[in-house]
């Protein structure tokens, strides 16, 4: 079909990560690529028409606003398939749904579960110094607690609603100690010994023996 912003051919393509639209050519004197959108997985290639080839083409599509932030919700594709984006969070589209299909109501269901999935188990409170916050997070490893880039991993009889601002900071200072103990090792240089090598003894000739 045709581009309805430009005019231009719509091509079907396939690329190292699955088939893909594209509208026009890239112009050999031009820097700037034309644009492209994934052809999800859902969709099959022998039921992609022009409906659903310039509903796709369409994308990135704003749902709204959301209620509390008035931030943009917004739905795309990526290398990845359909997603939800709001405020640098993203939320991956099951593939039982259709982007197409996909509500602001819908989107704000999907973000919250994103945002809730980030969200720490506990706030400790702030470290005095730094002024850092001291959180618990569920991990893929396990519960940890977190201070900047800092991360000790709790025990698993560990009881979170027990442990104390003072007692994690204990945990968290002894952690950041044994990463400034550790020094670079250093390679130890290997000196090759030179060995002399003996030159063969000459040989002594016979002495003649003298007449007395």
């Amino acid at each position: 079909c045709k581009d309805t912003e430009t005019g231009k051919d719509v091509l079907l393509l396939v690329g190292p990560y699955g088939p893909y639209l594209q509208v026009g050519v890239q112009e050999e004197d031009s820097k700037k690529k034309p644009k492209r959108v994934s052809v999800p997985k859902e969709i099959s290639l022998s039921d992609l028409n022009e409906d659903i080839a310039l509903k796709l083409l369409s994308l990135p599509k704003e749902l709204g606003l959301h209620p509390e932030t008035e931030k943009k919700i917004i739905v795309n594709i990526g290398r990845f398939g359909p997603y939800v984006n709001y405020d640098g969070k993203f939320k991956s589209i099951p593939r039982s749904e259709s982007i197409f299909n996909v509500t602001l109501d819908r989107g704000l269901e999907l973000i919250a579960e994103a945002i809730a999935k980030n969200a720490p188990l506990r706030s400790l409170g702030n470290d005095p110094e730094e002024n850092l916050s001291v959180e618990i997070f569920n991990g893929r490893y396990g519960i940890y607690l977190q201070k900047g880039s800092t991360k000790v991993t709790l025990p698993k009889d560990q009881d979170i609603e027990k442990i104390t601002l003072e007692e994690a900071l204990i945990l968290i200072s002894s952690k950041e100690a044994l990463g400034k103990g550790k020094k670079k090792k250093v390679a130890k240089k290997t000196t090759v010994k030179k060995v002399a090598t003996k030159k063969p003894a000459a040989k002594k000739k016979p002495t003649k023996a003298k007449k007395i």
